[in-house]
């Protein structure tokens, strides 16, 4: 398949580069024995954002079709995903982050992947469409026989039962023919969707073309509420007027689609991973969008109701933002001004109760050390004029310029004795950098995030590189 590929592309004249990913090597896991196509797929994925970084490009297309479409809706669904799942892949998407964590030298990845899209532009066109063109235009294409393999993965098992050219006793492996049983059980119970796996690939595709129409009014709808609804606040929070979201009649549909696009801004989770979008479970949506219709008052109290992210009634009063045990103060005693009862979205601080326990985990969560990587870029003579930059808590951006780095902090961050280290500071989570001196214990702050910068120190910026978006 490489060398067609290869020789394809050389009759185009198109640059052409092939990569094989060599596992137990660079940093790569060892090849899996089980959970195969996941494990695949986030190392296949690597090597791709990698061959992007080295080529300095931020677009790629893929050759996803509509039948591909198909079947990823399918999976989602069985493995209990909401209705919105079903939408399938986006024709267009943001790269994001990697869903588990990684060693250092990944790090800058996820970085990278904030900014790099992916495009489909075959999303909308049946495989057998593709391959009519082919036929008529004499262009050769290689099958792939893994694809022939329902033993191998669900998705397989899908593809050729939605065909017609499998039936339940042709599967072999228990845990696959279980995943189609689950599918459909999921598909008689959501009669929304229009179609079940006896329905065929066109009545399928349509389903499927249905559900991401109405996702996309839906992220227009959500667009719309967080504009009228979203007031002033600090970095990396969401602050949201409750009498101007009470306006606002949301479905359990639309609900969960707004609760998941504030989540997925805030959380400390991986941008884009399940676990920063409450793992599409409607019943915690459920749950915040209770209490942010439920009226505030002096007695309302904080939660957290998934994805790490608290939501905390507050009080705004003369442009600052208050806690709402304020309003027990008799009316008059608070200088007349304006009072608007908001709910305030902030990453969740860390637990403190099982430090003793899990010290090590804590300081790798609160602290994050970056003395290696800016003292080893340092020592390399040819990179003293480099701009370091580090993914702090998923969510900010740190960039060093080590040009601009004081004489003074250079030496102290060379020195074995010292280290400079990333801590969340302040009631919203937000980051200071801090060089610890090793000998005398003192700690010198040399940055922390205000409004988004770091004007105290110009050779560090920080940013919190989020979106609110709907890509």
């Amino acid at each position: 398949m490489a060398a067609h590929c290869a020789e394809f592309a050389k009759k185009l004249g198109i640059e052409h580069r092939t990569t094989k990913i060599r596992w137990g090597e660079d940093g790569n896991p060892q090849k899996p024995t089980q959970a195969f196509e996941q494990v695949a797929r986030e190392a296949r994925y690597d090597l791709l954002l990698d061959a992007l970084r080295t080529m300095g490009s931020n677009i790629i297309a893929f050759g996803h079709h509509a039948d591909d479409q198909v079947e990823t809706a399918l999976m989602r669904l069985g493995k209990g995903s909401s209705i919105l799942g079903a939408r399938g892949m986006r024709r267009i998407s943001r790269w994001g982050m990697r869903s588990t964590p990684q060693p250092w030298h990944t790090v800058d990845m996820n970085l990278l992947g904030m900014n790099t899209w992916i495009i489909r532009p075959l999303l909308s066109i049946p495989k057998d469409a593709i391959l009519a063109t082919c036929e008529a235009r004499g262009l050769e294409y290689v099958t792939d026989q893994t694809n022939f393999q329902p033993d191998l993965t669900i998705r397989n098992a899908i593809r050729q039962y939605v065909a017609g050219t499998l039936t339940l006793d042709d599967i072999k492996q228990p845990a696959i023919r279980q995943d189609l049983l689950d599918v459909q059980k999921v598909l008689l119970k959501t009669p929304e969707f229009g179609a079940d796996l006896t329905s065929g690939p066109m009545a399928l595709r349509k389903a499927v073309k249905g559900v991401g129409l109405r996702e996309t009014r839906m992220a227009s709808d959500v667009d719309h509420i967080l504009s009228q609804c979203r007031l002033p606040s600090p970095v990396g929070t969401i602050l949201l007027s409750q009498s101007d979201l009470m306006q606002y009649t949301l479905d359990p549909t639309l609900s969960m689609a707004f609760i998941r696009r504030i989540l997925r801004y805030l959380s400390p989770e991986p941008w884009g991973s399940l676990r920063a979008e409450l793992r599409q479970r409607s019943k915690r949506s459920k749950v915040i969008v209770r209490n942010l219709f439920t009226p505030i008052t002096a007695n309302s109290l904080p939660f957290v109701s998934g994805s790490r992210v608290m939501w905390t009634p507050v009080v705004v009063r003369g442009g600052k933002i208050k806690d709402v045990a304020s309003l027990r103060v008799h009316r008059d005693s608070r200088s007349g001004q304006e009072e608007t009862l908001a709910w305030m979205a902030s990453r969740q601080p860390e637990a403190r109760k099982n430090e003793g326990l899990y010290a090590d985990e804590i300081e790798k969560r609160q602290g994050q050390e970056v003395h290696d990587i800016l003292s080893n870029t340092l020592k390399d003579p040819s990179r003293q004029q480099d701009t370091v930059e580090v993914l702090w808590d998923y969510r900010y951006r740190i960039r060093y310029t080590l040009g601009k780095m004081p004489s003074t902090i250079a030496s102290h961050v060379l020195s074995p004795d010292n280290k400079v280290v990333i801590q969340p500071y302040g009631k919203w989570y937000s980051p200071r950098v801090v060089l610890k001196m090793g000998k005398c214990g003192d700690e010198v702050e040399l940055a922390k995030l205000e409004e988004g910068q770091a004007p105290s120190q110009d050779w560090i910026k920080i940013d919190f590189i989020r979106s609110l978006d709907r890509l």
